[in-house]
């Protein structure tokens, strides 16, 4: 989808007016003010007519927003700006033949608007549409990464056989260097991977260490109190009670908040 059409149609109307308001209200004011100062005659059709270079951005804008992509993004800069350039002048001379005495010259209005307005075209045909496509290439990557699988299962050897551990039905994880010890109701297994290796592999979801030789399954938490140290004691739903260390306590707390009930056990 084109980044104008994944803008509401609200939204494009407030992104693309407001500013052009804005600016014709200000080069208006800024006509009369300086021939004030200046102390020569103000006329209002001319400088309503020289503001059009503001206008020309709405048309220009819906353009490059409408049809731009990131592969050729110099020339969504380039050519914009290029057509606003000639188109302006064009449009002062068609206005000012059919609504004015005589037609501004069409290369002095050329002159006067690439002079005047150069930075305005490069900042307004590049800072937006170069936002908007980063912005864009962005979610795009967001949604082409590839979706994380957590097992479902653990595997440890029981004497001679394996056994397949289903993970919600742990409640906990200890660390037995270089073993992990896993906590299944009354039951204790002793599974060949260290800790370590297990918390970036188990759902963070539902799985949080809570003490460099804790993993917890937050289903499975019944009740935490403080020790008025800044640890934390965790009690299971089992009666188990663990030790929550000060290092984890905000994430526990946060993750706890969100963690629906264990329904497994």
């Amino acid at each position: 989808m084109s980044i104008y059409r994944s803008i509401s149609k609200s939204k494009k109307t407030l992104a693309f007016a407001v500013p052009i308001f804005i600016c014709i209200l200000l080069t208006l004011s800024f006509d009369y003010w300086e021939s004030r100062f200046q102390r020569h005659s103000y006329y209002f059709s001319e400088s309503f007519l020289f503001s059009s270079f503001w206008w020309l951005f709405i048309p220009f804008w819906i353009l490059q927003f409408r049809f731009a992509k990131n592969e050729n993004f110099p020339l969504w800069i380039l050519g914009p700006i290029l057509g606003h350039a000639f188109a302006y002048p064009t449009l002062i001379w068609l206005i000012s033949a059919v609504f004015f005495p005589q037609a501004f010259p069409y290369w002095q209005s050329f002159q006067y608007g690439v002079l005047e307005y150069y930075f305005a075209l490069l900042a307004l045909y590049s800072l937006p549409i170069g936002f908007f496509l980063f912005w864009e290439k962005r979610k795009q990557l967001k949604i082409d990464l590839p979706v994380v699988e957590y097992p479902a299962s653990l595997v440890v050897k029981e004497g001679e056989s394996y056994v397949h551990i289903d993970t919600r039905q742990i409640a906990y994880l200890s660390a037995n260097p270089p073993y992990t010890n896993i906590h299944v109701g009354e039951k204790k297994y002793l599974l060949s991977e260290t800790l370590k290796s297990l918390s970036g592999k188990l759902d963070p979801n539902f799985f949080l260490r809570i003490h460099k030789s804790t993993i917890v399954n937050l289903t499975f938490v019944k009740s935490h109190q403080s020790r008025q140290n800044g640890d934390y004691d965790v009690s299971l739903k089992d009666g188990t009670m663990l030790r929550l260390s000060r290092n984890y306590v905000r994430g526990f707390k946060g993750k706890l908040e969100s963690t629906p009930q264990d329904t497994a056990s």
